[in-house]
This record gives C-alpha cells, structure tokens and sequence, in this order.
C-alpha cells in the first residue's frame, strides 16, 4: 500500500472513530478494508469494517417521534388505572370497615340466624327505608291535626245558638 494511502486510511479511520466522516468517506473506508494491501495493525478493524460494510444497501428507518397525541394517550390511560386502582382500593377499605363496625351483628329471619354481613346491610337498609316512610307519614298526620286544631280555634262559636 503506497504511504499517501496509508495515511489516507489512518486519517479516515481517525474521522470514523469521532464520528466525523461522510457517507462517501465510509464507502472508501469499506474499499480499503475489501483490499488485500491493509497495514498489518489494521488488520484487527476488518471484521467490524466488513460489518458495516455489509449494512450499506440497508435502510435505515429514521426513529419517529412520539407524538403529542400519543403521549396524551397513554398518560389518560395511566390515570384511568389509577383511579380505578385507588377506587378498588377504597372501595376494600370501606367493606373492611364495615366489618369491623358491624362485627356480631346478626338478624333474625324466620327464626334463623344470618350473620351474613351483606344480608345484615341490606335488611339494615329496607329497615332505614320504612322508618323514613313512617316519619314522613307521621309528618303528614301531624301538619293535618295541627291544621284541623288551628280551623277549630279560628272557629267562633256562638254558645247562645244552643239555647
């Protein structure tokens, strides 16, 4: 190998190692490393060189960039899961402290025993359902005496009439 191309070849490999040559430099750099006239220490770049030199008619898709509406995506799904997550959570923590509060309690139907603490709840809750039916029917009763005493005060009676 004559020395300007020799030095040619240590001043491409040079370029090549900081990132610095060309793409036609590469292609020239490829050349030297398909010769058979390489400088004994050069030798060890043939493989990595016959590598790259294996890669040229590839293409190489540029990397995409994520787009805004993606990354809005994908943090919406995230929150999603979350919220379900912490939702899942409370939602246990208010059964655990359920029983816990309602620990023992039992009802009686039909003369058995149900300890059941969903059957406890709900019959808790129709109880809760006809006490407010009750008091907003005695509410009622109580506007309509109060009403009818009020008529009955507001009415004269002339005792002389009965005599």
């Amino acid at each position: 190998m004559p020395m300007t191309e020799e030095r040619e070849i240590y001043r491409l490999i040079d370029r090549f190692f900081a990132g610095e040559t060309t793409v036609e430099e590469e292609h020239r750099l490829a050349a030297m490393f398909r010769s058979d006239n390489l400088p004994e220490d050069l030798e060890r770049y043939r493989p990595m060189f016959a590598w790259y030199d294996g890669l040229q008619g590839c293409q190489v898709k540029p990397a995409r960039r994520v787009g805004l509406l993606r990354l809005v995506t994908v943090a919406a799904m995230v929150a999603v899961i979350a919220t379900v997550a912490v939702g899942g959570y409370l939602k246990f923590r208010e059964r655990a402290c359920l029983e816990d509060v309602y620990a023992g309690s039992f009802v009686i139907r039909d003369g058995v025993k149900i300890t059941d603490i969903d059957v406890v709840l709900s019959e808790m809750a129709e109880v809760e359902a006809r006490i407010d039916q009750i008091e907003i029917s005695s509410n009622d009763r109580d506007e309509k005496l109060l009403a009818h005493a009020e008529y009955i005060e507001n009415k004269s009676f002339n005792t002389d009439d009965y005599e």
